[in-house]
């Protein structure tokens, strides 16, 4: 599994900005990978200042209920859902054939095996998107890209007869690595390193309401898979961690 995070794909300070230079990079990095690999790969892409600008404007985290709520709710999903049709058109042009599935689809019961392993099986690509979730009391909350993923693996780890295994994730964000409380990156962070959070705890900056490297830092240690910290705006590493070769970030060992 791969995400794009928010924060590489905008400038998570002004409102709704893409970075097209950098998304293409991206893009062009995971066409070659998948040119020479036989390896399945899940996509994902976080809302950036897309979904999380939105989220802050509405104060959908503190009030996810009531008319404010739901028109932020209603916005940020266009904008989330804009966000990721950019992303797949830019896929699509380096000739890789992305599917998205939203947030929905995920509470129909039989959308991993029936759809989305369907989609690994002719060598499509799978991607998702964090977004809002509408609720039918009135409300709504936020599933962020990571819920995602651990929902994913989960099911994966739990049907051996999908035929697959989740290898490592990969998340792409705008720093070098998971760092401490002096900049410097981490290289590899175990469990036991949790008890000292303080160490490598760093503010988010910009736009992000569903926690930033923190929330990555927990779902990787719930998860039965490395998962690997990387600088996505610096040309050459996503290319070096899909191959899994040596490259600049952190491993964060469950």
């Amino acid at each position: 599994m791969v995400k794009f995070g928010g924060a590489v794909l905008t400038n998570k300070a002004s409102p709704c900005v893409i970075r097209k230079s950098v998304m293409k990079q991206l893009g062009a990095e995971l066409a070659d990978f998948r040119k020479k690999s036989d390896t399945a790969v899940l996509l994902g892409n976080g809302g950036g200042s897309f979904g999380h600008y939105y989220a802050k404007k509405y104060h959908i985290v503190d009030k996810p209920s009531g008319t404010q709520a739901l028109m932020g709710m209603c916005r940020g999903k266009n904008g989330n859902a804009f966000l990721n049709a950019e992303l797949v058109k830019v896929l699509l042009n380096f000739g890789i054939p992305a599917n998205t599935f939203r947030i929905e689809q995920f509470l129909e019961k039989e959308c991993l095996e029936e759809r989305m392993l369907s989609c690994l099986n002719y060598h499509m690509l799978p991607v998702v998107y964090g977004d809002f979730l509408y609720q039918i009391n009135g409300s709504c909350r936020i599933v962020s890209t990571e819920e995602i993923f651990f929902r994913l693996g989960e099911q994966i780890a739990n049907t051996p007869s999908c035929g697959y295994e989740l290898e490592k994730i990969i998340f792409c964000t705008d720093r070098d690595g998971v760092e401490d409380l002096h900049g410097n990156v981490i290289p590899v962070i175990w469990r036991e390193d949790f008890a000292d959070w303080g160490i490598f705890q760093q503010p988010t900056e910009g736009y992000d309401v569903t926690g930033g490297m923190s929330e990555k830092v927990w779902m990787a240690f719930k998860m039965d898979c490395p998962v690997q910290v990387i600088n996505g705006k610096k040309p050459g590493r996503l290319a070096q961690a899909l191959k899994n070769e040596k490259t600049v970030g952190t491993i964060i060992q469950g």
